[in-house]
């Protein structure tokens, strides 16, 4: 039905009233006639519908067989747009330049997006599309899909593939990331299963050899926990792939120190600067460039309409001053600093492991302040260690 409607206004139509006469008749005469006639209305004895601009020429001899009076009530559609700003040749350039423009654009690229890519940025991406070819403001026929995902895996070996889909003025370039796993565990080489720290064993559970150590006893840094071979009854030696879990009581110690005097910078100065982007063309040219003692930030915002990114944009150039100066802290400013630097060393050297207690001192300095703590944790020290044939007939390597 729209496609209808667009066609006739296109082509132009007219809209009529006819009043008197006898409507039924009038109808089937232009119907007899080859004249086409649609919308067509009915309400207090006046009769209302649409025709096109030649079927209004003959659409009076019907009227005057039907003893109707026929009158136009509105002119609608393209040509008598035209029609009426005829003299204006402005409008009509501008129209046909609009036109040409819009037929141009539409077979050009707007926009190029990147989906699939966790760890790979798009701007490393990106820069191997746009060497290759691949970008706004090229023509969207102008890009051989195949060669182009071809090269760009060789180019960026983090990708295992790359797909570019070329979806009316957007290019949407879809990738996986290859996926680096653990190394596999060596299997055929044995391993004991040894203390990584010094600790009291608190919980022990041996899923493959044979555990040489009990539950509260104390290990030191290196010793075997589980071993990884075993005897059987027959007096042959098996050899294990030693695992298990065990967790031993540590004890740890953590500083973290605050200065009392520090160099800062002291920002005194923002200064921003504006490039437009239309089509991949920057106005100005010219790249921005960061002034002496200053740092330039970067920042585009691209244009969005109807879930698409248009080639219409912008680049937001930040220039920050600084100066340099000394700042100095008060006693409790840096106690509160050094406990912040402790708590930060802490979560991530206990990350993995219970906290049973904890002692906290500050020292005052001077040159600034150390915060001490000492911790008995519950931890996870099992460690595999590789180990030969030779080592199980009792020669260690």
């Amino acid at each position: 039905m729209f496609v209808i409607r667009f066609f006739h206004f296109l082509l132009g139509y007219v809209v009529f009233k006819a009043e008197g006469g006898f409507p039924e008749r009038f109808i089937n005469l232009c119907a007899r006639a080859g004249i086409p006639v649609w919308d067509i209305k009915c309400r207090n004895g006046v009769l209302t519908g649409k025709t096109s601009v030649k079927g209004y020429r003959y659409v009076r001899v019907p009227a005057r067989k039907s003893g109707m009076k026929v009158r136009v009530y509105r002119r609608v559609g393209v040509p008598f747009f035209l029609h009426r700003y005829r003299r204006r040749a402005g409008l009509l350039a501008g129209l046909c330049v609009f036109a040409l423009f819009i037929s141009v654009m539409s077979g050009m690229v707007w926009s190029v997006k990147v989906e699939g890519n966790v760890t790979v940025p798009d701007s490393e991406i990106s820069e191997v599309l746009e060497r290759l070819g691949v970008k706004p403001g090229i023509r969207a026929k102008s890009v051989k899909a195949s060669e182009i995902e071809r090269t760009a895996l060789e180019l960026l070996p983090r990708l295992q593939w790359l797909a570019v889909n070329v979806e009316g003025s957007t290019v949407t370039v879809e990738v996986r990331e290859r996926v680096y796993g653990e190394e596999e565990e060596d299997y055929v080489r044995p391993h004991h299963i040894v203390a990584s720290q010094d600790g009291v064993i608190e919980i022990l559970e041996a899923y493959e050899g044979r555990a040489v150590l009990k539950i509260g006893s104390a290990v030191a840094k290196g010793d075997m926990i589980i071993r990884g071979i075993t005897e059987n009854k027959d007096g042959s030696v098996a050899f294990h792939h030693a695992k298990g879990y065990v967790a031993a009581r540590v004890k740890e110690k953590l500083t973290a120190k605050a200065e009392k005097s520090i160099g800062v910078r002291r920002l005194t100065k923002t200064e921003y600067r504006l490039t437009l982007i239309i089509l991949n063309i920057k106005i100005p040219p010219r790249a921005a460039k960061a002034e002496a003692g200053a740092e330039l930030y970067e920042s585009t915002r691209w244009l969005i309409a109807g879930g698409k990114r248009l080639p219409v944009g912008y680049i937001m150039h930040r220039s920050l001053f600084y100066e340099d100066t000394v700042r100095t802290y008060s006693d409790e400013e840096q106690q509160l600093i050094a406990v912040r630097n402790l708590l930060a060393q802490t979560s991530e050297r206990f990350r993995y492991a219970d906290i049973m207690s904890q002692t906290v001192k500050l020292v005052k300095e001077t040159n600034g302040m150390t915060a001490i703590a000492e911790f008995t944790a519950l931890r996870n020290i099992g460690q595999e260690r590789p180990f030969s044939v030779r080592e199980a007939n009792g020669i260690e390597e």
